[in-house]
């Protein structure tokens, strides 16, 4: 078991508690903030979701953040997280113009400072400060 830090006990008594293994917790009570960014999360994934619904895009049964629209006989894919996102489709004019889309209503979302969207197109990414390759399967 492990013993109880040097803490002000009539204080913090009332918090401290065992786990089942033995282990000293601090029972903490979180600040609003913390539930509000929670809240804010859930808020935009919510308003991010009904945005693509209204154009077509069907949800992927087993993944929250992949959509899918077939256009002009081509599968569309977003894979998305948060505020970035990877567009898919066999022609690029498509995946333009879901860019201008977003652009449209959701460029002034970003808290970057520019009030701009940074777009990437291409066969190498730098994503969280790390390069990312495309592999085509096409022969």
């Amino acid at each position: 078991m492990t013993e109880p830090l040097a803490i002000d006990q009539q204080k913090y008594d009332s918090y401290v508690t065992w786990d089942k293994n033995g282990n000293l917790c601090l029972l903490v009570i979180c600040l609003s903030a913390i539930y509000d960014m929670m809240m804010a999360s859930i808020l935009y994934y919510w308003q991010f979701k009904a945005s693509l619904e209204s154009i077509g895009f069907e949800f992927h049964p087993y993944d929250p953040c992949v959509v899918n629209k077939m256009v002009e006989g081509k599968q569309w894919t977003i894979c998305f997280n948060v505020d970035d996102c990877k567009i898919s489709h066999a022609y690029s004019r498509v995946v333009d113009q879901m860019i201008e889309w977003l652009r449209k209503h959701y460029e002034t979302v970003w808290e970057d400072g520019t009030g701009k969207m940074n777009v990437s197109q291409g066969k190498i990414h730098k994503y969280l400060e790390r390069y990312w390759t495309t592999v085509s399967m096409a022969k």
